[in-house]
């Protein structure tokens, strides 16, 4: 994409089979009902570099995901911004973080988000979450 669009990007990520962490998804599924084409929303089951290409182009984005419950049960909203995202450091050269993709971006001069926010859907099962 080489222009950037006006348009505000929600980026739902999760995935179907493994129980809550599709949360991201049906949220993402429940706004497209309710605002249509005037939003793009991308359903997303992968992180990392793959989404270095979905996010190009946008001025705005909002960011679907679940994690782990602090608490004995799950069900409450957490809003993060761009700076409460912490890079994460991994073995993998396959996995990296939001941070880690806005400074790549940076660096290749590419037209990314300038305004990153996070809504976290809290979830007791631990064991099937990716880090936002």
């Amino acid at each position: 994409m080489n222009e950037v669009s006006n348009r505000i990007l929600i980026l739902a990520l999760g995935n179907d089979i493994m129980g809550d962490d599709a949360a991201g998804l049906i949220t993402a599924r429940e706004l497209k009902k309710e605002f249509g084409n005037d939003v793009d929303i991308f359903e997303v089951s992968s992180a990392g570099f793959s989404l270095i290409d979905v996010l190009e182009g946008y001025r705005k984005v909002l960011i679907l995901d679940s994690i782990p419950s602090s608490g004995e049960t799950g069900g409450s909203i957490i809003e993060l911004q761009k700076e409460d995202l912490k890079k994460q450091y991994s073995l993998s050269p396959h996995y990296v973080g939001l941070p880690e993709l806005i400074e790549l971006a940076n660096r290749l001069g590419m037209k990314f988000p300038y305004e990153f926010k996070a809504l976290a859907i809290e979830i007791k099962d631990k064991g099937v979450i990716r880090k936002v």
